[in-house]
């Protein structure tokens, strides 16, 4: 494997061929609820929900895909990037404490013993 920039790389991920009768990033948001659903009785369960958020507003700023959009002159497609932007970083925010606040009960249960309430 040849060593190309981060930049190019997320490029070539995000080019796919034309004939997918619908965005392939849907399939991914799936995959990835259904991974947290099938996860969700262990601590890191939400890892993959915060990932697909870090991955579609990281990548797609690294590959130039986010930002067009934010300049489109359809104030919809800002609207709509500008919401989906800011949900996907909350929701990555969001997972990561959850993860943190999950594994802090269950040291506590551990340690103690005890549900902390």
């Amino acid at each position: 494997m040849t060593r190309r920039p981060v930049r190019r790389r997320a490029v070539g991920l995000a080019e796919l061929p034309p004939s997918l009768p619908f965005p392939p990033g849907i399939a991914f948001i799936v995959a990835a609820g259904v991974l947290v659903l099938v996860t969700a009785r262990w601590w890191w369960h939400a890892v993959f929900g915060a990932f697909i958020g870090l991955w579609i507003v990281g990548a797609g700023s690294l590959a130039n895909q986010l930002q067009p959009n934010l300049v489109s002159p359809n104030p919809g497609t800002v609207a709509g990037t500008v919401v989906m932007a800011t949900g996907l970083a909350f929701g990555t925010v969001t997972g990561v404490l959850s993860m943190v606040s999950a594994f802090r009960v269950r040291r506590t249960v551990r340690t103690t013993g005890t549900i902390p309430t």
